[in-house]
């Protein structure tokens, strides 16, 4: 009976933690130093996520600010943001589904490889 009790204990334990780390694997397709893919995620970005985010990655003014709908603004994705300290699951999340899911899949691993290939040039010159 005990070793039961164990054993469904653990089970119980591996499926849980499958469950909640599953969706944190690593990004497949998203690589920054894939010219290709950072032209392609260029232009992505400029059609749909400049508008919000800016041309120079720049976001929106106040961007920590609520505004009266109690949503933020469009946050910077330059170095006086705060994206790079978000896990790259977690930013491709956002890019793929987003509020909205602006993007359409075969567009969001080329979107997310250019802001992070801009990122990293960024943090290369500020350092």
């Amino acid at each position: 009976m005990l070793a039961v009790l164990v054993g469904s204990v653990a089970a119980i334990g591996i499926a849980s933690a499958i469950v909640l780390y599953w969706p944190m694997a690593s990004v497949a397709g998203a690589d920054p130093d894939d010219p290709e893919q950072v032209a392609m995620g260029r232009m992505a970005y400029q059609q749909y996520c400049a508008p919000c985010h800016g041309a120079k990655l720049e976001g929106q003014p106040n961007w920590r600010i609520r505004k009266p709908d109690g949503k933020l603004p469009a946050p910077p994705h330059d170095q006086t943001g705060h994206t790079w300290h978000h896990p790259d699951q977690h930013l491709f999340r956002i890019t793929k589904n987003g509020v909205k899911a602006p993007l359409a899949p075969v567009g969001c691993f080329a979107t997310y490889g250019a802001v992070r290939a801009k990122q990293t040039a960024l943090c290369k010159r500020t350092e």
